[in-house]
């Protein structure tokens, strides 16, 4: 599956949830990792007994994201109806929720899996000063496999099951 905000929609197919733009959609995910960052970043200052730089150190860390945005002309509640007259994108699948797209129809066929460009997102980490709160480059490489479980283990795990950070 992947998230309605993880993806934009035409004008034609008014999907709420969806994000507004490309870069809302980019800008969706970097916070999301953000936020894995930040926990992790918290729990290590907190056993150091600097949780008082957890600001400092996160506004270090900029998320730098690879994601081929997904663009929803229309949408079909089965994968069977709701998308006849497609002009741009794919028909995307929503689940009984509507926050989430669980497949794809082309043309007339039925529901496929998500295309799998659209299910992986790489994310690197540009850490601007790794020395900030006395952490080395190795504790930084340490923390990375923490950041790395928090997302495939997190709302959306499933996208970020191949989940990669690197420290740059």
């Amino acid at each position: 599956t992947l998230p309605l905000q993880f993806a934009t929609a035409s004008q034609a197919a008014q999907i709420s949830g969806v994000a507004a733009s490309t870069a809302d959609a980019l800008k969706n995910v970097r916070q999301y990792v953000k936020k894995a960052v930040v926990q992790t970043v918290r729990a290590e200052a907190r056993k150091a007994g600097v949780e008082n730089l957890v600001s400092s150190i996160a506004s270090q860390i900029k998320p730098i994201v690879y994601y081929p945005i997904m663009l929803c002309g229309g949408k079909s509640a089965d994968g069977k109806t709701g998308c006849s007259d497609l002009k741009e994108g794919y028909c995307c699948v929503l689940d009984q929720n509507q926050k989430n797209i669980t497949g794809i129809v082309i043309g007339t066929s039925s529901p496929a899996d998500i295309p799998e460009g659209y299910q992986r997102i790489i994310v690197s980490l540009a850490i601007s000063n790794a020395v900030i709160g006395g952490w080395s480059r190795d504790t930084w490489r340490l923390k990375l496999f923490d950041v790395e479980t928090k997302l495939r283990n997190g709302a959306y795990g499933e996208n970020f099951k191949y989940a990669s950070v690197r420290l740059l």
